[in-house]
């Protein structure tokens, strides 16, 4: 889209974010290998928080450039470049999934499997009916639910800032009172569906964007300092905090993380690295197929490996270099062509005059 600048680091937080992710999860399954069940990078839960933080700001970024450029925004044309991106991938996980039933022999879960089709993978979860190998795409649903409200709020650029800000305060509210009520099963999936991280992914980016004043407090070294730390403590010895704020501190920290890495030149730490711009490119796949690559090595090897920590390398080494093998392949195989497409619609290729963003890069 014209007058978007690249922003440096962000695909650095989607490596790091994927990778703490996957280990997560392949520890919480090691019991299949004979392992004791383990809570290895138990900080990890919060990186999907990060992910929602960094899609809001994101999504958030381009329709302002939009806006600014054209006067309104093609909602029609935002869809399509969502369902161009999102859903080719997704959906080869989902005959993935159904495909390894049927070799497997296996009944499907229709009920759930329905509930994943249709991007309301949250459900099943709060339910406690998850597909194991899927599991994880109740976040993608979480963000293209939040996407059927989010560009509307653009269509009235001087209520935009209330908008967002309502969207907010709406969820507290809403959280709060499923809380009062005692409405667990309402409650969970609030807790789940962090739309309000998404919501403050737009706060950052419409305060970047307006240059105010307040975000300057957060390119503060000690600020960067304090965020950073908090991050490499929870993933040594996670700090328990009360459920209803976790997700909401962790937000603001990546916030910081984000805000740093990717607008100022004066960062205390550089995510731009060659290596991490690759894995981040190809983190999609990664997040979708890493549960897949993981039930295959357990196939392979179950039974055949002595529960021992030279074993518990191996299983982590075989299912991650399968998972970013298969997530390089979907990427040039499947996503490439259709994001190739994401330019027939684009806003027009008129001039958009970026405003210069003063000390940030």
């Amino acid at each position: 889209m014209s007058g978007v600048k690249y922003l440096p680091g962000l695909n650095g937080m989607r490596a790091l974010g994927v990778l703490m992710i996957m280990m997560f999860h392949f520890s919480q399954h090691m019991t299949a290998f004979g392992f004791a069940r383990q809570e290895v990078f138990a900080y990890a839960h919060q990186m999907v928080t990060m992910f929602f933080v960094l899609s809001g700001f994101l999504i958030t970024r381009l329709l302002l450039t939009e806006l600014q450029g054209e006067g309104q925004i093609h909602i029609g044309n935002f869809y399509m470049r969502r369902l161009l991106r999102v859903w080719p991938a997704y959906f080869m996980a989902i005959l993935i999934l159904v495909a390894g039933y049927i070799i497997a022999d296996k009944t499907l879960p229709l009920r759930s499997l329905f509930f994943y089709t249709f991007f309301l993978g949250n459900i099943p979860i709060v339910l406690g009916t998850g597909i194991g190998p899927v599991a994880q795409l109740w976040s993608l649903g979480v963000e293209e639910q939040f996407y059927l409200v989010w560009p509307w709020l653009f269509r009235n650029k001087k209520w935009l800032a209330t908008g967002i800000w309502s969207i907010i305060l709406l969820y507290f509210v809403l959280k709060g009172w499923m809380a009062w009520a005692g409405n667990e099963k309402a409650y969970s999936f609030l807790t789940l569906s962090r739309y309000h991280c998404m919501a403050w992914g737009g706060v950052l980016a419409l305060a970047l964007h307006r240059k105010e004043r307040w975000i300057n407090w957060l390119y503060n070294p000690i600020v960067q300092v304090l965020a950073w730390g908090w991050c490499i403590w929870n993933t040594i010895q996670p700090v328990k905090l009360p459920a209803f704020v976790i997700s909401e501190f962790n937000a603001i920290v990546f916030g910081v993380i984000l805000l740093n890495v990717a607008t100022n030149a004066q960062a205390l730490i550089n995510l731009e690295s060659r290596f991490l711009k690759w894995l981040g490119n190809i983190s999609y796949g990664i997040y979708l197929y890493h549960m897949f690559a993981f039930s295959l090595v357990l196939h392979f090897m179950q039974n055949r490996l002595e529960a021992t920590p030279s074993a518990y390398l191996l299983i982590v080494f075989l299912a991650a270099t399968l998972a970013i093998l298969g997530a390089w392949a979907s990427f040039h195989l499947v996503e490439k062509y259709f994001l190739s497409l994401k330019s027939r619609f684009a806003s027009s290729d008129k001039p958009v005059r970026v405003i210069p963003e003063g000390k940030y890069a």
